[in-house]
C-alpha cells in the first residue's frame, strides 16, 4: 500500500499477546501516531497513557495533528472483529470517533459485524471477498 505523505499505521488483532485488548490495541495506535508525529517524543516513559479514556483523546489530538500536517493517516485494522476485553459493550463503540479523519481500512470476517460497524460510522466502500479455496 502506497500513499505519498500518508502514515501508515498496520494493526493487525490477535498477532500478538494482548492485540485483542481494546486499550493495548489503542496504546500501539498512539504510539505509532507520536512516532510519525516526533520520534524523540515516542521514545518517552510518559509519551503513551495507560487508562483507555486518556488514550482515546491522544488518538483524536495525534490524528488532527497529522492531518493538519498534511499526513493523514492510514489506519489499517485487521481482524478488528477479534477485539475483545473489558471494555464492553460494546467493544467497537471507540472506533469511528475515534478514527472519523482518518482513512480506515478493516478487515471483519462476517457480514453482521460489518452491518453492526455500520451502525457507528459510514461505510464509504465495502468489498465482499469469496473465502479462498486450496
Amino acid at each position: 500500500l502506497e500513499a505519498p505523505g500518508a502514515v501508515l499505521c498496520p494493526l493487525f488483532v490477535g498477532s500478538s499477546t494482548g492485540s485483542r485488548d481494546t486499550r493495548l490495541l489503542l496504546r500501539s495506535l498512539v504510539r505509532m501516531l507520536l512516532e510519525a508525529i516526533s520520534p524523540e517524543a515516542a521514545r518517552g516513559n510518559d509519551a503513551v497513557p495507560d487508562a483507555l479514556g486518556l488514550l482515546k483523546e491522544k488518538t483524536v489530538e495525534l490524528i488532527d495533528q497529522l492531518v493538519t500536517a498534511g499526513t493523514p493517516p492510514i489506519i489499517l485494522l485487521d481482524a478488528i472483529s477479534e477485539v475483545h476485553d473489558l471494555y464492553v459493550p460494546p467493544v467497537l463503540d471507540w472506533l469511528p470517533g475515534l478514527l472519523v479523519n482518518a482513512v480506515t481500512v478493516m478487515t471483519l470476517i462476517h457480514r453482521t459485524e460489518v452491518e453492526a460497524i455500520v451502525r457507528y460510522a459510514p461505510i464509504v466502500m465495502s468489498i465482499e471477498l469469496s473465502p479462498l479455496k486450496g
